[in-house]
């Protein structure tokens, strides 16, 4: 939803005045200081996907134990899509951004990954705006092999989608010099002023705090409200890769198969 901004000010001047204007003014105001603020850093995230696979083979047919590395490599695109859903509309265009990070916690409660996103908004539209990156994930650890021991090590990488809310804000400050020549009305900080009845009626900015469900703030400025507006940005990363080793004899008869994996690496030391 975009509201816009002089439509909400004709409305406070109607709740003010009661009356239907034969004339109504909006003054001159000026937009500044957009702000996007991330609701919640830290996101519990219990359900992950698997998103790539690859597999190498290693044998080792001698007699004796071998240290072998593994070389594998593997990409995925990510991408973050934000959308606002409460946004506003002005004489001129605003728009915003952010860099930041949430911790997502994953695998276990004692486990977290901290992903680094970069938000930007264009605070009159509800276009969503889409990001992509690409994360190279790379596994050449050292492994040991058994003696007659064939080795399959399947490189897994693993990523899930999660959602950012987004706090919207954007200072708005009235003209110091408000006037109306046919109204002859002047006064700082006027936003809007109407004549009905032969009366004038006009009220400063300061009148828009707590109106119109409540998307416009006090500040401890004179002349200056914050416009508070939502978005929301949606996820889809590559969080974490490990290496599964399925270990079985070459000759069925010597030795046992086992299966073990190796530490996982996380997207932040990627």
């Amino acid at each position: 939803m975009i509201i816009n901004f002089d439509d909400d000010v004709r409305s406070v001047w109607h709740q003010t005045f009661s009356h239907s204007p034969s004339f109504l003014r909006v003054f001159n105001y000026d937009i500044s200081n957009p702000v996007i603020i991330p609701k919640s850093v830290e996101i519990d995230l219990p359900d992950l996907t698997l998103l790539r696979s690859s597999v190498q083979i290693l044998e080792n047919n001698s007699n004796i134990p071998q240290t072998k590395s593994l070389n594998l490599t593997d990409t995925t695109t990510d991408t973050s899509s934000t959308a606002v859903t409460k946004g506003v509309k002005t004489t001129t265009g605003i728009k915003g951004g952010l860099k930041f990070s949430v911790k997502l916690g994953v695998l276990s409660a004692e486990t977290s990954v901290e992903v680094s996103l970069s938000v930007e908004a264009n605070f009159s539209t509800t276009t969503t705006k889409t990001t992509t990156k690409t994360t190279t994930w790379t596994a050449n650890d050292p492994i040991t092999a058994p003696p007659r021991t064939r080795i399959k090590a399947t490189h897994l990488i693993y990523g899930g989608k999660f959602s950012v809310p987004l706090t919207l804000n954007a200072d708005i400050t009235g003209d110091p010099n408000a006037y109306d020549e046919y109204l002859t009305v002047s006064g700082p900080y006027l936003i809007a002023a109407g004549k009905y009845n032969n009366e004038i009626g006009a009220i400063p900015i300061s009148n828009m705090s707590g109106k119109m469900d409540n998307r416009y703030r006090a500040t401890d400025q004179h002349g200056k409200i914050v416009w508070v507006g939502d978005a929301i940005t949606e996820v889809d990363y590559g969080l974490y890769s490990t290496v599964r080793i399925d270990e079985t004899p070459i000759y069925a008869n010597e030795g046992e198969s086992r299966t073990y994996y190796l530490p996982p690496k996380y997207i932040s030391s990627n």
